[in-house]
């Protein structure tokens, strides 16, 4: 009798402690975590910052820059992606910081940099922050001081050094411009171009310079090899400067495929090249761009003006005038390498 009591009170008990523990199952909430950093070397590369730092977030922490104007992503690994911490330390370049055109050798500008984990804060492109932890970040215990260097300076500075002449330059007689004209066009070779880290294909036609380049599936990738192409392009006699983004993907066979990611049409001569490092100032100057196009069907519509996307950096997914498409550079090459459409 006793043994069975016994038995009965370890049942009882042993239901009991299982309903008391299935009460308290709720998974406990997950707090997004922000770090400061610690820049422990700075190093300068045209006018971007190479900078190594370490930190008590995680390892697999994402570390980001932003600016107090701007949500652009600014720092960025070899992979152009957003650094991640391994045992305390970090390593990237930050770009996108410019100085302005009365900036000075040892200036300053502020940048915020924080590790946070465990969610990412970067948008899937890496190329922003999302906009809900932008006031976790623009704090200012994670505010750092970058100082322009000599060479950032002066790097700066070279982008647009045709784009500021002067009114008597412009004014100077059809001979001098002429001769001008025969002698940057002389100076300009093709091979330059080609010879640039990121082209593939370059080639003249008439008033227009074709160029491809290659893996720029996003702006971080695009943007610097289309600069440096405009730069040499400047002192050739093209009228038009076409560029072509290739988005380069691996298929599930192994083989590497490409698609345009973008087309750009720039038309040569007074660009401020300088400025054109940020994105908006990039896509403003351009005659024409169009993003995606090969995807038909949407571009189809954006042709016809039926459609009005935006990006989530305000960019607008094409702009080109529909009513005169017949003239539109962009259209040309686009139904040539694509078909009619």
């Amino acid at each position: 009798m006793k043994r069975t009591y016994a038995v009965i009170c370890i049942a009882l008990s042993a239901f009991a402690l299982s309903a008391c523990g299935s009460g308290h199952t709720t998974a406990k909430k997950e707090t997004q975590k922000f770090y400061a950093v610690k820049i422990t070397d700075v190093r300068t590369k045209d006018d971007d910052w190479i900078v190594k730092g370490t930190t008590n977030a995680p390892d697999g922490a994402q570390v980001v820059a932003i600016t107090d104007d701007s949500d652009s992503q600014m720092l960025e690994n070899s992979s152009v992606k957003a650094p991640t911490v391994k045992h305390g330390k970090f390593a990237g370049t930050l770009d996108g910081v410019l100085p302005d055109d009365n900036s000075k050798v040892g200036d300053k500008t502020y940048v915020y940099i924080a590790a946070s984990s465990p969610k990412k804060v970067a948008t899937s492109d890496d190329f922003s922050v999302k906009k809900k932890y932008i006031p976790d970040i623009q704090q200012k215990k994670f505010e750092h001081a970058m100082k322009f260097s000599d060479g950032q300076i002066k790097y700066y500075k070279s982008l647009d050094d045709d784009s500021d002449q002067t009114s008597d330059e412009e004014s100077s007689s059809e001979s001098s411009a002429n001769a001008k004209s025969s002698s940057s066009s002389s100076s300009f070779s093709i091979n330059d171009v080609k010879s640039i880290d990121g082209v593939s294909t370059a080639k003249k036609q008439s008033d227009r310079l074709f160029v491809t380049i290659n893996s720029a599936s996003f702006d971080k990738d695009f943007i610097p090899v289309a600069i440096s192409v405009l730069k040499q392009a400047k002192d050739s006699d093209a009228k038009y400067i076409v560029l072509e983004g290739k988005d380069d993907y691996t298929n599930h066979d192994g083989d590497v495929k490409s698609n345009m990611s973008r087309l750009v049409v720039f038309e040569n001569g007074n660009l401020d090249l300088k400025k054109m490092k940020q994105l908006k100032n990039f896509y403003g100057a351009a005659k024409e761009y169009m993003f995606n196009p090969s995807d038909y069907t949407r571009e189809k519509e954006q042709y016809e003006g039926k459609s009005n996307d935006f990006d989530e950096n305000g960019i607008k997914d094409h702009k080109y005038d529909a009513s005169s498409a017949d003239s539109s550079i962009l259209v040309t090459y686009y139904s040539k390498q694509m078909g009619n459409i």
